[in-house]
Parts: C-alpha cells; sequence; structure tokens
C-alpha cells in the first residue's frame, strides 16, 4: 500500500499546466461532466401512462465531451430520447428521460401555480410512472432554474435563495429551490449524502420498491431537514 505521495502540490506545480497528467486530469474531469441539454424537440403524443396527463416521445439535444483523456477531448452534441409529461389545466410540465433501463434523469420541471400540495400529488404520479410502470432504481434531479424558465416574471424570486436548516447529523445549506424538491419528491436525498464530490444542488430520487435496513434508513433521514414532511 502507498502512502502520502512523495510530491507536495507544489512540487507538481514545478512540471507546469502542459504536464501529462495534469492534461489528463483535466480531460478526464470533462469527460465526467453531466450532459447539458440545450433544445428539447417534444415530438407527438403517445399513449399516457397517468389518466388526466398527456405524454409525448420526443428528442433531447445535449452537449457533452468525447475523446482520449491522455490525448484530447472535445464537445459533440448527443441526442437523447426524452418524454413530456403534462397537465395542461394546472400548466405542469416535466420532461424526463430514461438511462440504461435502470435510472431516469428528471431534465427540467414547470409548475407555474405555485401550490405545494398539487406539486407534491404531481411528482406523486411522476413518480408511480418511473418506479412502478418503468422500474427505475433511482432518479436524478437537479434543483436548478432552467434558461427557458417560465417563472421569470414572479415578483421576488426566492427560489435560489440560500436556507440554513437542522438536520439529525448536523446544520446543513441549501437553496429554497433544493428544500422545494427534497419535501415533495419522497426518497429523495442530497446527491452528495451518497457520493463525495457531488454538486450541492443534485438529489437522487430512490425507488421505493427496495427494502432498507434500519440503519440505513438512520442513515439517510439524517440528512433531512428536521421538520421534513416524511422521513424512511
Amino acid at each position: 500500500m502507498f502512502g502520502r505521495s512523495i510530491f507536495d502540490e507544489d512540487d507538481w506545480n514545478l512540471f507546469g499546466r502542459n504536464h501529462p497528467l495534469k492534461v489528463f486530469r483535466a480531460n478526464q474531469a470533462l469527460l465526467e461532466q453531466n450532459p447539458k441539454v440545450f433544445r428539447i424537440d417534444e415530438g407527438k403524443r403517445i399513449k399516457t401512462l397517468a389518466k388526466g396527463y398527456t405524454l409525448k416521445k420526443g428528442t433531447a439535444f445535449a452537449k457533452k465531451y468525447a475523446g482520449d483523456p491522455t490525448k484530447k477531448v472535445y464537445r459533440i452534441t448527443e441526442k437523447r430520447e426524452c418524454f413530456t409529461l403534462e397537465k395542461q389545466d394546472e400548466s405542469f410540465k416535466l420532461i424526463y428521460e430514461i438511462i440504461d433501463g435502470n435510472y431516469g434523469h428528471i431534465i427540467v420541471c414547470h409548475n407555474r401555480r405555485s401550490n405545494g400540495w398539487r406539486l407534491i400529488r404531481h411528482m406523486k404520479v411522476v413518480g408511480k410512472i418511473l418506479f412502478n410502470h418503468y422500474g427505475l432504481k433511482s432518479v436524478f434531479l437537479r434543483a436548478g432554474i432552467p434558461e427557458n424558465d417560465l417563472e421569470t416574471n414572479i415578483p421576488k424570486d426566492k427560489r435560489m435563495q440560500k436556507i440554513v436548516y437542522e438536520t439529525p447529523s448536523g446544520e446543513d445549506t441549501r437553496t429554497r429551490q433544493f428544500l422545494l424538491w427534497l419535501t415533495v419528491c419522497e426518497r429523495a436525498v442530497p446527491e452528495d449524502a451518497l457520493e463525495r464530490g457531488a454538486d450541492s444542488d443534485r438529489l437522487v430520487w430512490l425507488t421505493p420498491h427496495v427494502p432498507l435496513e434500519d440503519d440505513q434508513k438512520q442513515i439517510l433521514n439524517s440528512y433531512l431537514p428536521k421538520w421534513h414532511r416524511w422521513h424512511f
């Protein structure tokens, strides 16, 4: 087993920014970035998976990096199959994709009516589709504001305001938007609680169909606000 590197950080700096190891690390970091969706073609309507909602099958266009980290990486455009679930009379629209048949990704969600209980109801429907119909293990989502935001004209937008709150494991700080998704998506947890180095605005929504041991529940609950509306 090897202990601490024989090189200090300053020693690495002596090699210069073009040293092969630094180039490899920089390229590898680019390759590990999540694809960034920049355009969505919603496509045509297909058979709905939930009564009262419409469903479309379309294409998401995303930018990502490809190549060899030891040589060169470059940006490419990737086409990804996506689905749009919508309830027009309640101004709710959610676009998601299925990854490798086991995981999901919520690309964007618009909920123009500021009613938390209605959003909870919508997300329960989404959860049944993703976990019951597709049988997914987990779903990833990001607590950010989309570029084509439908809420840009709301007064005093506080979605990105930082909130400090208490958890069983200590104090945490997230945005209001993050806490919203943590609250309305039952069994969602901060991704950085499960994976070191994950972005602080990302969440993982876990399937309800995999039973958890008591110690696992205790650990997951330790990352939720003490006042949370649900627990594992």
